[in-house]
């Protein structure tokens, strides 16, 4: 009788190291840094719409473009005609070059230009821009020093994670004050999708930065779900999203 007790006191602690291990095994998480992205900046001129289109990665390689559009109600009376840029070059944070470059176009509405392709070292700036009208106005060019200017702003976010991929849209505007650029975000939509139905999310951990590093957190309660959707209406200034830690059940 005593040594079935025994062996009774073994076989439960048996049970419970291994609900102990397999609970440590199935909890899992992960850090989701990958992403590539998309933003919209757009500016406000007198004939035209310019909208400054920016793709980039987690690994600060991409490229910008650049959409000017005649305002409807100019349309009849002009057409774009040359657009001439000033363009920065930077290598390693250092200003190396400074150049003019002229885009030709046959009077068009609507024109499209990119600049060269940036990476982690050299990257380019378009400092201001002038655009050639063909028209009987007067009024036949108008500049646009893009820097310091106020614009809206959006941009769609994908990040990719080996267990889940996460969506982030963002809406804002661009201010310049004494500092220099300074971003304003107002909404934000997160979508959070596992990649296998088996994976359920305990929680995602939204972490935000700052110039300095890491800003704040964020937690979002996942209640063992496969898709979350979040949305916030929390203003932001020179604060982004950098990473995401996912937790599992």
């Amino acid at each position: 009788m005593k040594f079935r007790k025994i062996l009774l006191i073994v076989g439960i602690a048996v049970l419970i190291s291994v609900f102990a291990i397999n609970t440590s095994f199935g909890a899992s998480s992960e850090k989701i840094t990958k992403f590539d992205a998309k933003e919209v900046n757009v500016y406000n001129e007198k004939v035209s719409t310019i909208t400054k289109i920016s793709r980039f990665d987690n690994n600060y390689s991409g490229c910008e473009g650049f959409k000017v559009n005649i305002k409807s109600k100019y349309r009849d009376n002009y057409k774009i005609k040359t657009v001439k840029a000033k363009i920065f070059q930077y290598n390693d944070g250092e200003l190396t070059k400074s150049y003019y470059k002229t885009y030709n176009f046959k009077n068009k509405n609507t024109v499209y230009f990119k600049l060269p392709k940036f990476n982690s070292t050299k990257s380019y700036y378009l400092d201001k821009m002038t655009i050639f009208y063909k028209t009987k106005s007067n009024f036949k060019k108008e500049s646009s020093k893009l820097f310091g200017k106020y614009s809206s702003k959006s941009s769609v976010i994908k990040f990719y994670g080996k267990k889940s991929n996460i969506l982030l849209k963002e809406k804002g505007h661009i201010e310049y004050p004494a500092m220099g650029a300074w971003p304003v975000t107002t909404y934000q939509n997160f979508q959070i999708k596992t990649k296998n139905p088996k994976y359920k999310i305990n929680n995602v951990k939204i972490v935000y930065y700052n110039v300095a590093g890491i800003d704040s957190f964020k937690t979002i309660k996942g209640h063992g779900k496969n898709k979350l959707n979040y949305r916030s209406y929390e203003r932001m200034e020179a604060i982004s999203v950098g990473d995401f830690i996912v937790k599992y059940y």
